[in-house]
C-alpha cells in the first residue's frame, strides 16, 4: 500500500446525530422549524443550531422537544444511539464531544489522513438516503 495516499477518516458527534434525529422527527410531523421553535420557547436560529449539531442541549430542552414532537425522550435517545451504531458500522467515527475530535485530528496529523467532519445537511442526507438508515434506527420498514 502506498503510504503517500491519504486515508480519509470521516467522523461526527453524538450531538450532530441527535440534531438530525430531532430534525427528521420534526419533518415527519410536518412541523415547520419556526412553529417548532415557538412550541419549545426557542428562537428559530437556536433550533437550527440544535438540528445541525452545533449546539448542545439540556435534558429540560430535550424534554420540551420530545413533548412538542409527541414523542418520548427515550425514543429520541434510542434512535440516536442506534443511528450512531449504524454509522460506526459504516466506518464513520462518532465522538462524544468536539474536544475528542480535536484530539483525534491531532493524532491524525502524524499520519497521512484527511479528517472529514460530518454535520448538518451532509449527515442528514447520509442518514436519510443511505440504505434507509433512519427507518432502520426507528424500526420502521
Amino acid at each position: 500500500m502506498d503510504s503517500s495516499i491519504p486515508i480519509v477518516q470521516t467522523h461526527t458527534t453524538n450531538v450532530a446525530v441527535l440534531g438530525v434525529v430531532i430534525s427528521l422527527l420534526r419533518e415527519e410531523k410536518k412541523i415547520k422549524q419556526g412553529q417548532f421553535a415557538k412550541q419549545i420557547n426557542m428562537s428559530s436560529p437556536s433550533v437550527s443550531k440544535i438540528e445541525q449539531g452545533t449546539n448542545t442541549i439540556t435534558y429540560d430542552t430535550l424534554l420540551q422537544i420530545a413533548r412538542a414532537l409527541n414523542s418520548k425522550v427515550s425514543e429520541i435517545l434510542n434512535t440516536t444511539e442506534t443511528l450512531c451504531d449504524l454509522l460506526v458500522a459504516r466506518g464513520i467515527q462518532v465522538f462524544d464531544t468536539d474536544k475528542e475530535i480535536q484530539e483525534n485530528t491531532k493524532k491524525g496529523k502524524q499520519s497521512t489522513s484527511i479528517q472529514v467532519y460530518m454535520s448538518g445537511k451532509i449527515l442528514k442526507n447520509l442518514i436519510k438516503n443511505s440504505d434507509k438508515l433512519y427507518p432502520k434506527a426507528r424500526n420502521v420498514q
